[in-house]
């Protein structure tokens, strides 16, 4: 319990971030959409500071846009409606909200923005001595892992390619913090049309539609069973590590056909970067089945994170691979 137990108070009302822009590097612009039934709004914001979207009311339900900033890469959402449902369904997904009107029953802030006072809503602030110290740590383990992987990739690359066609490293599509696309990079342990055959299992599927897993999976070669076991394919990872668009600690990043499974609630699961391990991996993954458990553990973890968690996470995870308790 004391490991829950962060730096400094972060709760995802009380906790509003300010300046969103603080959170990114100088190569990285957040992604801001502006929602209005006119291009007014526009004018307020310096469009060479955000990633700038616009989405018109006139064209779109409520229901609609939502649908649409739950599948795409955003960070915040400006607007002057004042439709109570929209601007709920928008701090459901754990987006940040600037509005000019303000929200029942949710606590805000009124900040000056964009030029003018607005509200602000939502969001999760992390220290930023925090996150600079997650990714200087990011950096130590994903040096030492990915010299792992290189004489993993000696060793398993002949069986993986006598085994079964295809290349030695898998690449897949998956989607990081706050909905952004990345490829994420594993040593194959299935077959080569393993994607093909998924939807035929998927009456087989043993978790929540959100995920997808099956015992005795028939995709799975007899290397990449003894590679899953032992969390052995999972070393690439440190590549996107390195890269920066994965944590070794965070939430599992979801692939995007399970993306578009998600409820509106379920994408606050992306407010971190993805890791490579985490609390639900380390906590009895292969028996918790109901995505709603692994959301409120994902949460747990995010509004309390800190480094001495994330260090904690990874000591476990390195127990976890001697015992073998991999998928």
């Amino acid at each position: 319990r004391v490991l829950f137990r962060s730096l400094r108070k972060q709760t995802d009302s009380g906790g509003i971030m300010d300046h969103l822009e603080g959170r990114f590097s100088l190569k990285t612009k957040p992604i801001l959409y502006v929602i209005s039934s006119t291009d007014k709004l526009l004018r307020g914001v310096r469009t060479d500071s955000y990633d700038l979207h616009f989405i018109s009311t006139y064209h779109m339900t409520d229901y609609q846009i939502l649908k649409e900033l739950l599948h795409v890469p955003v960070d915040a959402v400006y607007t002057d409606m004042n439709d109570t449902y929209l601007m709920k369904g928008i701090l459901s997904m754990g987006i940040i909200l600037y509005s000019h009107n303000p929200v029942d029953g949710c606590k805000g802030k009124e900040i000056r923005k964009f030029g003018t006072d607005i509200f602000t809503y939502g969001g999760i602030r992390h220290a930023r001595a925090y996150l600079h110290m997650k990714r200087i740590f990011d950096i130590m383990l994903s040096i030492p892992g990915l010299i792992i992987a290189a004489f993993l990739f000696l060793i398993f690359a002949p069986l993986i390619k006598m085994e079964s066609r295809g290349p030695v490293i898998y690449k897949q599509e998956r989607v990081g913090y706050n909905g952004r696309r990345f490829y994420i990079y594993k040593f194959r342990t299935m077959y080569k049309d393993a994607d093909q055959i998924k939807e035929k299992l998927r009456k087989r599927n043993e978790m929540d539609e959100q995920i997808f897993k099956i015992k005795n999976d028939p995709r799975i070669t007899r290397t990449g069973q003894f590679m899953r076991v032992r969390s052995l394919d999972e070393f690439p990872q440190f590549w996107n590590v390195l890269k920066g668009e994965m944590s070794v600690v965070g939430t599992r990043p979801p692939s995007v056909d399970e993306l578009l499974r998600y409820k509106l609630h379920h994408k606050k699961r992306l407010l971190c970067k993805p890791g490579i391990t985490g609390i639900w991996q380390v906590n009895g993954r292969n028996e918790i089945t109901k995505f709603e458990d692994i959301l409120k553990m994902d949460m747990k973890y995010i509004r309390n994170c800190n480094i001495f968690l994330d260090l904690w996470l990874v000591l476990k995870t390195i127990t976890c691979i001697i015992k073998k308790d991999g998928r």
